[in-house]
């Protein structure tokens, strides 16, 4: 399967950037453990882009996503659990933590965002484009209305898990529709540079407003649009970038940026746990430490991932019988 490289780059800067903003306490200074909202934005974006509704029924397709989402994190659940970091005193608690929702607030996201774009997409209610109009409108409407009549402007829409999710639906849209409509075609680097900036400068801008003025605060939701402006301004760059990047990809380099793309999903799940548990030295140390503890265990993670997938699909099994013949 050709490797599309501007999604290999988007990747990798989404889990580069959520990865930094769980780094507290590894950075000398707390504020340099930003752009989690700028990572989180990417990753719904791509996972919009990527997906693929048609020729499938539902629960073939869900499954299939449940599956690949699921493995790694019952994996990371139960090692946690074994060794003490989680622990649960019902069956509901276990539940929660092995079933739904789990301790990571992204997998409800997405498997809610998988499932609403699957169904609205293969909804007849009229064309393609109209149907993708529609589902953003009340994604926005639904942000709106919880924001302003459930009182989330008190507790911050961070917080809230239906108006994240809301967001981030709006997202994969924007992906999925853009893959589509083949639209920022144009080579315009310079401006979607500009563009990048002004997301990243005005997101920021508008979070130290909402710190200074109470005014502001009420407004939180005026950071989505920054950071929807940065998420198509940066695939725009990176689209028109599509040959630079490709160009790369002889150097042995890109392998490492290619090894991150591709195990993003485990680096999320395995950073969880260790930032908020793994003892370390002093900076700058305590950076490699990290890194270093996040790469291995992702690399144990993504293998244990595939033998598990294997041994339920009957690879592993249909291997044994045909060696003992």
């Amino acid at each position: 399967m050709k490797v599309i490289e501007f999604i290999v780059v988007l990747r990798f800067l989404a889990t580069c950037l959520i990865t930094n903003s769980h780094f507290g306490n590894v950075w000398p200074i707390q504020v340099m453990a930003t752009g989690g909202a700028l990572g989180n934005s990417l990753f719904f974006f791509v996972s919009g882009y990527c997906i693929s509704t048609k020729q499938q029924n539902f629960i073939t397709w869900i499954w299939k996503k449940i599956i690949n989402l699921y493995i790694p994190i019952v994996l990371v659940q139960i090692f946690c659990y074994m060794i003490g970091i989680y622990k649960s005193s019902s069956i509901i608690q276990v539940f929660k933590m092995f079933v739904f929702p789990t301790n990571y607030w992204f997998f409800s996201a997405i498997l809610v965002g998988f499932c609403v774009m699957y169904l609205w997409d293969n909804a007849k209610i009229g064309g393609g484009e109209k149907k993708r109009i529609l589902l953003s409108a009340l994604c926005a409407g639904v942000m709106i209305i919880r924001y302003y009549a459930f009182g989330i402007s008190k507790i911050g829409i961070e917080n809230d898990f239906i108006v994240k999710t809301a967001f981030y639906i709006l997202i994969m849209q924007l992906g999925y529709s853009l893959r589509r409509n083949k639209m920022f075609a144009e080579n315009r680097n310079v401006v979607n540079a500009v563009g990048i900036m002004i997301g990243v400068v005005g997101l920021y801008g508008w979070k130290i407003l909402e710190g200074k003025n109470a005014f502001f605060y009420n407004f939180q939701l005026g950071e989505y649009i920054f950071l929807a402006l940065f998420v198509c301004s940066i695939y725009a760059f990176c689209m028109n970038n599509e040959k630079r990047f490709h160009g790369l990809a002889s150097y042995k380099g890109w392998r490492g940026v290619r090894w991150i793309a591709a195990r993003s999903w485990e680096i999320y799940l395995v950073q969880v746990p260790l930032v908020h548990h793994l003892k370390l030295m002093r900076f700058p140390i305590s950076l490699f430490e990290m890194l270093a503890m996040i790469f291995l265990c992702t690399f144990v993670l993504g293998a244990a991932s595939r033998y598990t997938m294997k041994f339920i699909t009957g690879e592993v099994l249909n291997k044994a019988s045909t060696a003992g013949r």
